[in-house]
């Protein structure tokens, strides 16, 4: 069976840091090899903190939920094509994994390597990993939200793509051949509306639809939002 120390040690390290600050909160650390499981084990009773901490395979965590939930997949430069199916094959080993958290999910490991290598599930969530941390450096807590609300809702958002030199919040590539943008307005939209107008046009004239959204809308409306970006998505 499969093992990573480095990821190891820092799922530990993360553990410790989450317990500090969350002493009344369940934590689950979770991962499909039974070796790694061990590993993390041994270490966290190193640690001296296996209080309200569960750690296992995903068959540990069969129908029992924890208020924060830890992922390891171990997979990274040189792991071999067999591992990597055999943590997809079937999905529901990835979905239990990650669906098992009530309040927050930590995917801890070599997320390049699993986007760029692996395929299916465990890609998709490591693309999405990486898209969360490239919203969260952008420090837009609108985008972070509309991603999510987006996400939810089946949609595929490409994050921060550069159009014709500009770089844009999202676009959303439909199947019908639409081809949307949407841009997040925090305050500063304000101070630079005549720029952002500017912009616009310069998009809808490469064929792009543009919709726009203060940051306030998506937190306090988010279903006018929805229908606004669904309509927007219709054969015009």
């Amino acid at each position: 069976g499969l093992y990573n120390h480095p990821e190891a040690n820092a799922v530990v390290e993360k553990a410790i840091e989450l317990q500090k600050k969350f002493p009344n909160l369940d934590i689950g650390v979770v991962t499909p090899y039974r070796n790694q499981k061990e590993l993390i084990q041994k270490n966290l009773e190193s640690a001296g903190i296996m209080e309200n901490i569960l750690c296992g395979t995903v068959d540990t965590f069969q129908g029992d939920e924890r208020d924060i939930m830890i992922f390891s997949p171990v997979i990274s430069k040189g792991s071999d094509v067999g591992s990597m199916d055999w943590v997809e094959k079937p999905h529901n080993r990835v979905n239990v994994a990650v669906t098992r958290a009530r309040h927050s999910l930590y995917v801890i490991g070599d997320i390049q390597y699993c986007a760029s290598h692996c395929t299916g599930i465990l890609q998709k969530l490591a693309k999405y990993c990486l898209d969360i941390n490239k919203l969260r450096e952008s420090n837009s807590y609108g985008e972070l939200e509309l991603h999510k609300l987006l996400t939810l809702n089946g949609y595929n958002p490409i994050i921060h793509p550069i159009i014709s030199d500009m770089e844009v919040d999202f676009l959303i590539k439909a199947e019908n051949g639409e081809r949307l943008v949407i841009e997040v307005d925090g305050q500063q939209h304000n101070d630079q509306q005549g720029k952002d107008e500017s912009r616009d046009a310069v998009l809808k004239a490469q064929g792009y639809k543009v919709s726009r959204f203060d940051t306030r809308d998506v937190f306090d409306r988010p279903i006018d939002v929805l229908d606004k970006i669904e309509n927007s998505l219709k054969v015009s």
